[in-house]
């Protein structure tokens, strides 16, 4: 067999919105029979993975872009559910990690419903894991024994993938063949994570520049250009694959010292100038003081490829008062990489520093 699945188990809510059994339930059975029929290829949006299912059934896409692709398929009866989760991975897991994952998924999500119970792991020749439970399901004025299975397997050390299959115990004995082959049309493509938006920066060097104005650091492998001219600085590091960038500007002050309120006032007339008129479907956030000396924004925007893809960035500024020089750090990444660069951008933020004494 070759099944698999992970991720919030949006399955949970079909299960209980399920409608009590009617006309159609088959002589001694309670619940209404699970159609499966004739099957066509679902392939998720994302690329990474695609199956067969019943043309009749439905899908709910719950997928989080870049991170997660979720979607759960249900029958016309609302009796049976398969719910596919993949996503990336940092790790390999060997066949005793996938056991301990499958172990604590089905565990998380499933322990509080009555009757719950599972068996033992297993492990397939196809290095996936599985796991059977069971629990009771209140379906309308019955309470329905369910059975559930749920598989999980990962590709290139790259790629995760779970799949949950439930049903209802009475009619899992002439359903399981058709499921399992449902389950065996699973295919996962590792390689689709190369086009995903999710832009993981690299190890962090410092960078100080030429005329010793400012340092911070940034991404190893990023680009620099620098466009420092008399009385100015504009330094822009840049992932070459992706969207990622920090940008660094400095002017002199010639003018006398910002107050706090005037450094946030002047900071939302650079956002919306420089950012705001410059792209498409761009929001600010609201701007703040950090101390005497330094306020942030954040803001938010659409970029487009070529062939019409678009791919939401997040961003933040800040505005610096060092001396006689007013600095800002600008830093954009797509909206799905925050999470994995979390420390990263913070690292970057915190590391920025100018010197107040040095004149360009």
């Amino acid at each position: 067999m070759n099944k698999k699945l992970f991720g919030p188990l949006v399955g949970l809510a079909i299960m209980t919105a399920m409608t009590a059994p009617g006309a159609g339930a088959a002589h001694g059975q309670d619940t209404k029979p699970v159609k499966f029929g004739k099957t066509a290829t679902f392939e998720h949006q994302s690329s990474w993975f695609s199956i067969d299912m019943p043309t009749a059934w439905s899908s709910k896409d719950t997928s989080k872009e870049g991170e997660e692709a979720i979607v759960t398929f249900t029958d016309p009866t609302e009796n049976a559910a398969i719910i596919v989760d993949v996503f990336p991975i940092e790790k390999p897991f060997d066949e005793d990690a996938k056991t301990e994952f499958v172990l604590k998924f089905v565990n998380d999500r499933f322990e509080n419903f009555t009757k719950f119970d599972h068996g033992d792991p297993k492990a397939f020749k196809d290095t996936s894991v599985g796991l059977g439970f069971s629990y009771q399901q209140k379906l309308g004025k019955l309470n329905v024994k369910m059975i559930g299975e749920t598989y999980v397997q990962t590709y290139d050390d790259k790629m995760m993938s779970l799949i949950t299959f439930l049903i209802p115990d009475e009619q899992y004995a002439d359903a399981k063949k058709s499921a399992y082959e449902l389950i065996d049309s699973f295919q996962a493509n590792p390689d689709a994570l190369a086009s995903s938006t999710v832009e993981e920066m690299s190890d962090l060097v410092k960078y100080t520049h030429p005329k010793k104005v400012f340092s911070i650091e940034v991404p190893e492998t990023w680009k620099v250009a620098d466009k420092t001219k008399t009385g100015s600085i504009t330094t822009i590091f840049s992932n070459p694959d992706g969207y990622s960038f920090v940008m660094v500007e400095a002017v002199r002050n010639t003018k006398a010292a910002l107050k706090s309120k005037e450094l946030v006032t002047a900071l939302e007339k650079y956002v919306a100038d420089t950012v705001g008129k410059n792209v498409k479907d761009f929001s600010a956030g609201k701007s703040k003081s950090v101390n005497a000396n330094v306020a942030s924004q954040g803001f938010s925007f659409a970029v487009s490829d070529k062939n019409g893809k678009t791919t939401e960035m997040a961003g933040i500024m800040y505005i610096f008062q060092a001396g006689n020089t007013i600095s800002f750090l600008r830093i954009a990444v797509p909206t799905d990489s925050i999470k994995v660069n979390g420390d990263k951008l913070d690292s970057i933020g915190d590391s920025f520093a100018v010197n107040k004494n040095i004149k360009f």
